[in-house]
Protein backbone atom coordinates (compact mmCIF):
# COMPACT_ATOMS: atom_id res chain seq x y z
CA UNK A 1 0.00 0.00 0.00
CA UNK A 2 2.94 2.47 0.08
CA UNK A 3 5.65 3.15 -2.15
CA UNK A 4 8.67 1.60 -0.11
CA UNK A 5 6.74 -1.53 0.10
CA UNK A 6 6.54 -2.15 -3.62
CA UNK A 7 10.01 -1.08 -4.12
CA UNK A 8 10.48 -4.44 -0.77
CA UNK A 9 8.37 -7.01 -2.48
CA UNK A 10 10.52 -9.48 -4.59
CA UNK A 11 10.24 -9.25 -7.93
CA UNK A 12 8.68 -12.99 -7.98
CA UNK A 13 6.06 -11.72 -6.00
CA UNK A 14 5.17 -8.96 -8.12
CA UNK A 15 5.35 -11.37 -11.30
CA UNK A 16 2.77 -13.01 -10.22
CA UNK A 17 0.40 -10.37 -10.50
CA UNK A 18 -1.76 -10.89 -13.29
CA UNK A 19 -0.98 -9.00 -16.78
CA UNK A 20 3.02 -8.28 -14.96
CA UNK A 21 5.47 -9.62 -16.90
CA UNK A 22 9.32 -9.32 -15.35
CA UNK A 23 10.72 -6.79 -17.21
CA UNK A 24 7.81 -4.76 -15.99
CA UNK A 25 7.69 -5.96 -12.37
CA UNK A 26 11.24 -4.93 -12.75
CA UNK A 27 10.66 -1.68 -14.18
CA UNK A 28 7.47 -0.49 -11.43
CA UNK A 29 10.11 -2.13 -8.76
CA UNK A 30 13.14 0.46 -9.67
CA UNK A 31 10.66 3.12 -9.64
CA UNK A 32 9.24 2.62 -6.37
CA UNK A 33 12.95 2.33 -5.15
CA UNK A 34 13.26 5.73 -6.59
CA UNK A 35 10.83 7.53 -5.32
CA UNK A 36 10.98 5.68 -2.22
CA UNK A 37 14.81 6.70 -1.34
CA UNK A 38 14.95 9.64 -3.20
CA UNK A 39 17.96 9.19 -5.75
CA UNK A 40 18.71 8.20 -9.00
CA UNK A 41 18.93 4.77 -10.11
CA UNK A 42 20.52 3.60 -13.08
CA UNK A 43 18.75 1.13 -15.20
CA UNK A 44 20.50 1.38 -18.59
CA UNK A 45 24.44 1.12 -19.46
CA UNK A 46 24.40 4.06 -22.41
CA UNK A 47 26.85 6.68 -21.55
CA UNK A 48 26.87 10.72 -20.49
CA UNK A 49 28.97 12.90 -22.54
CA UNK A 50 32.51 12.98 -21.23
CA UNK A 51 33.07 17.03 -21.50
CA UNK A 52 31.32 19.60 -18.73
CA UNK A 53 28.39 20.41 -19.74
CA UNK A 54 26.73 23.93 -20.34
CA UNK A 55 23.50 23.71 -18.69
CA UNK A 56 20.49 25.92 -20.50
CA UNK A 57 16.96 26.89 -20.15
CA UNK A 58 14.57 29.29 -22.09
CA UNK A 59 12.29 31.46 -21.08
CA UNK A 60 9.25 32.13 -23.80
CA UNK A 61 5.85 33.71 -24.42
CA UNK A 62 4.29 29.98 -23.55
CA UNK A 63 4.38 26.36 -24.74
CA UNK A 64 3.74 27.08 -28.36
CA UNK A 65 6.32 30.29 -28.76
CA UNK A 66 6.83 32.73 -30.74
CA UNK A 67 9.65 33.74 -29.17
CA UNK A 68 12.91 32.89 -26.59
CA UNK A 69 12.97 36.10 -24.92
CA UNK A 70 15.56 34.86 -22.10
CA UNK A 71 18.36 31.68 -22.57
CA UNK A 72 19.89 31.22 -19.11
CA UNK A 73 23.25 29.36 -18.48
CA UNK A 74 24.84 27.65 -15.72
CA UNK A 75 28.72 27.15 -16.40
CA UNK A 76 29.43 24.52 -13.76
CA UNK A 77 27.89 23.29 -10.89
CA UNK A 78 24.47 23.15 -8.88
CA UNK A 79 25.95 25.40 -6.11
CA UNK A 80 28.79 26.69 -7.60
CA UNK A 81 28.53 27.18 -11.36
CA UNK A 82 28.56 30.76 -12.60
CA UNK A 83 25.39 31.39 -14.35
CA UNK A 84 24.98 34.14 -17.13
CA UNK A 85 21.33 35.93 -18.51
CA UNK A 86 21.31 36.19 -21.85
CA UNK A 87 17.95 38.40 -22.38
CA UNK A 88 16.54 40.56 -24.97
CA UNK A 89 17.08 44.02 -24.27
CA UNK A 90 13.95 45.38 -26.14
CA UNK A 91 10.78 43.10 -27.71
CA UNK A 92 11.74 41.72 -30.96
CA UNK A 93 15.05 42.32 -30.76
CA UNK A 94 17.27 39.03 -31.40
CA UNK A 95 20.69 40.33 -30.31
CA UNK A 96 20.93 38.14 -27.63
CA UNK A 97 20.90 35.36 -29.48
CA UNK A 98 23.90 36.09 -31.18
CA UNK A 99 25.86 36.98 -28.03
CA UNK A 100 24.49 33.63 -26.67
CA UNK A 101 25.92 32.29 -29.48
CA UNK A 102 29.26 34.16 -29.56
CA UNK A 103 29.45 32.89 -25.80
CA UNK A 104 28.94 29.54 -26.86
CA UNK A 105 31.42 28.86 -29.74
CA UNK A 106 33.88 30.96 -27.95
CA UNK A 107 34.10 30.74 -24.25
CA UNK A 108 32.30 27.39 -24.29
CA UNK A 109 33.23 25.86 -27.53
CA UNK A 110 33.55 21.35 -27.89
CA UNK A 111 31.50 21.30 -24.94
CA UNK A 112 27.66 19.43 -24.54
CA UNK A 113 24.74 21.95 -24.35
CA UNK A 114 22.16 20.16 -21.67
CA UNK A 115 18.95 20.87 -21.85
CA UNK A 116 15.65 19.02 -19.59
CA UNK A 117 13.28 18.20 -22.40
CA UNK A 118 15.65 19.92 -24.53
CA UNK A 119 14.68 17.80 -27.86
CA UNK A 120 11.55 19.06 -27.40
CA UNK A 121 11.41 22.46 -26.40
CA UNK A 122 14.82 24.11 -25.79
CA UNK A 123 17.14 23.12 -29.10
CA UNK A 124 14.56 23.17 -31.75
CA UNK A 125 12.66 26.91 -29.99
CA UNK A 126 16.03 28.47 -30.10
CA UNK A 127 17.09 26.60 -33.92
CA UNK A 128 13.76 28.54 -34.97
CA UNK A 129 14.39 31.84 -33.24
CA UNK A 130 17.85 31.55 -34.97
CA UNK A 131 16.19 31.45 -38.41
CA UNK A 132 14.33 34.80 -37.74
CA UNK A 133 17.05 36.93 -36.16
CA UNK A 134 20.22 35.08 -37.63
CA UNK A 135 19.90 32.41 -40.20
CA UNK A 136 23.96 32.81 -40.85
CA UNK A 137 24.26 31.12 -37.14
CA UNK A 138 21.71 28.31 -37.55
CA UNK A 139 24.06 25.75 -38.90
CA UNK A 140 27.11 27.00 -36.17
CA UNK A 141 24.10 26.08 -33.76
CA UNK A 142 22.78 22.83 -34.74
CA UNK A 143 26.03 21.33 -35.49
CA UNK A 144 26.93 21.45 -31.57
CA UNK A 145 26.40 18.55 -29.17
CA UNK A 146 23.02 18.84 -27.88
CA UNK A 147 21.98 16.13 -24.59
CA UNK A 148 18.30 15.99 -23.52
CA UNK A 149 18.90 14.59 -19.97
CA UNK A 150 15.13 13.39 -19.47
CA UNK A 151 15.23 11.87 -22.66
CA UNK A 152 18.60 9.66 -22.25
CA UNK A 153 17.36 9.47 -18.51
CA UNK A 154 13.57 7.71 -19.74
CA UNK A 155 13.88 7.17 -23.19
CA UNK A 156 16.62 6.36 -25.00
CA UNK A 157 17.84 2.57 -25.32
CA UNK A 158 14.49 1.73 -23.50
CA UNK A 159 15.56 4.80 -20.75
CA UNK A 160 18.99 4.89 -18.29
CA UNK A 161 17.55 6.14 -14.94
CA UNK A 162 15.01 5.77 -12.79
CA UNK A 163 14.25 9.28 -11.74
CA UNK A 164 12.51 9.81 -7.63
CA UNK A 165 9.92 12.74 -8.68
CA UNK A 166 6.53 12.38 -8.49
CA UNK A 167 6.33 13.24 -11.98
CA UNK A 168 9.36 13.81 -14.50
CA UNK A 169 9.12 17.71 -14.26
CA UNK A 170 12.42 19.48 -13.32
CA UNK A 171 10.99 20.88 -10.39
CA UNK A 172 9.82 17.62 -9.25
CA UNK A 173 12.83 15.47 -9.84
CA UNK A 174 15.26 18.24 -8.67
CA UNK A 175 13.20 18.81 -5.40
CA UNK A 176 13.73 14.76 -4.30
CA UNK A 177 16.84 15.14 -5.08
CA UNK A 178 17.12 17.97 -1.70
CA UNK A 179 16.78 21.20 -4.75
CA UNK A 180 15.54 23.87 -3.17
CA UNK A 181 14.62 27.26 -5.44
CA UNK A 182 15.30 30.27 -4.37
CA UNK A 183 12.18 32.32 -5.84
CA UNK A 184 8.43 31.44 -4.99
CA UNK A 185 5.48 31.59 -5.99
CA UNK A 186 6.34 31.76 -9.67
CA UNK A 187 6.34 29.10 -12.42
CA UNK A 188 6.66 28.64 -16.02
CA UNK A 189 3.53 29.75 -17.07
CA UNK A 190 3.47 32.95 -15.24
CA UNK A 191 6.90 34.02 -16.35
CA UNK A 192 4.94 33.88 -19.81
CA UNK A 193 2.06 35.48 -19.11
CA UNK A 194 3.93 38.42 -17.44
CA UNK A 195 6.27 39.03 -20.06
CA UNK A 196 3.44 38.06 -22.76
CA UNK A 197 1.32 41.05 -21.13
CA UNK A 198 4.40 43.37 -21.23
CA UNK A 199 4.96 43.03 -24.62
CA UNK A 200 1.06 43.69 -25.28
CA UNK A 201 1.46 47.25 -23.47
CA UNK A 202 4.64 47.88 -25.77
CA UNK A 203 3.07 47.06 -28.85
CA UNK A 204 -0.28 49.07 -27.42
CA UNK A 205 2.25 52.11 -26.19
CA UNK A 206 1.62 55.41 -27.86
CA UNK A 207 4.53 57.26 -25.94
CA UNK A 208 7.74 56.79 -23.83
CA UNK A 209 7.65 55.72 -20.32
CA UNK A 210 3.70 54.35 -20.96
CA UNK A 211 5.06 50.45 -20.40
CA UNK A 212 5.38 49.04 -16.83
CA UNK A 213 8.26 46.40 -17.16
CA UNK A 214 7.97 43.36 -14.97
CA UNK A 215 10.65 42.44 -12.46
CA UNK A 216 13.24 41.29 -15.38
CA UNK A 217 15.37 40.20 -12.12
CA UNK A 218 13.23 38.31 -10.34
CA UNK A 219 12.40 36.27 -13.98
CA UNK A 220 16.02 35.84 -14.68
CA UNK A 221 16.54 34.31 -10.81
CA UNK A 222 13.34 31.90 -11.47
CA UNK A 223 15.19 30.89 -14.94
CA UNK A 224 18.66 30.64 -13.25
CA UNK A 225 16.83 28.13 -10.39
CA UNK A 226 15.85 26.45 -13.00
CA UNK A 227 19.31 25.67 -14.53
CA UNK A 228 21.02 24.74 -11.07
CA UNK A 229 18.07 22.36 -10.70
CA UNK A 230 18.94 20.58 -13.54
CA UNK A 231 22.51 20.49 -13.06
CA UNK A 232 21.37 19.00 -9.49
CA UNK A 233 20.02 16.43 -11.26
CA UNK A 234 22.82 15.77 -13.74
CA UNK A 235 25.05 15.56 -10.76
CA UNK A 236 22.71 12.59 -9.64
CA UNK A 237 22.94 11.10 -13.67
CA UNK A 238 26.56 11.20 -13.51
CA UNK A 239 26.50 9.21 -10.39
CA UNK A 240 24.26 6.75 -11.14
CA UNK A 241 25.54 5.60 -14.69
CA UNK A 242 27.47 2.72 -14.97
CA UNK A 243 29.48 3.14 -17.90
CA UNK A 244 33.26 3.32 -17.99
CA UNK A 245 34.25 6.65 -18.59
CA UNK A 246 36.39 5.37 -21.23
CA UNK A 247 33.58 4.47 -23.75
CA UNK A 248 31.39 7.25 -23.18
CA UNK A 249 30.16 8.98 -26.27
CA UNK A 250 32.49 11.60 -27.22
CA UNK A 251 31.73 15.16 -27.61
CA UNK A 252 32.23 17.43 -30.52
CA UNK A 253 30.23 14.85 -32.82
CA UNK A 254 26.79 16.24 -34.26
CA UNK A 255 25.04 14.03 -31.74
CA UNK A 256 21.93 16.63 -31.86
CA UNK A 257 21.02 15.12 -35.03
CA UNK A 258 21.44 11.52 -34.50
CA UNK A 259 19.78 11.47 -31.06
CA UNK A 260 16.50 13.45 -32.57
CA UNK A 261 16.75 10.30 -34.96
CA UNK A 262 16.46 8.07 -32.46
CA UNK A 263 13.83 10.21 -30.57
CA UNK A 264 11.41 10.52 -33.79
Amino acid sequence: TTVGELADTPLRELTDLSGLGRTSANTVRTAAEARATDSVLPTGDDSLPNQDPVFIDIETDGLHPSTAWLIGVLDGGPEDGHYMSFRERAVGDGSHLRAFLTWLTGAATGRPVVAWNGYRFDFPVITDQLRQHHPELVERWTDRYQFDALWWATTKNGGNAALPGRTNKLEHVAEALGWEPSTNGIDGATVAALYTAYRSQVAGATGAGTTAEPDWDRLERYCEDDVRALATIYEHLETAARQDSETKTPTGENSSQGSLADFS
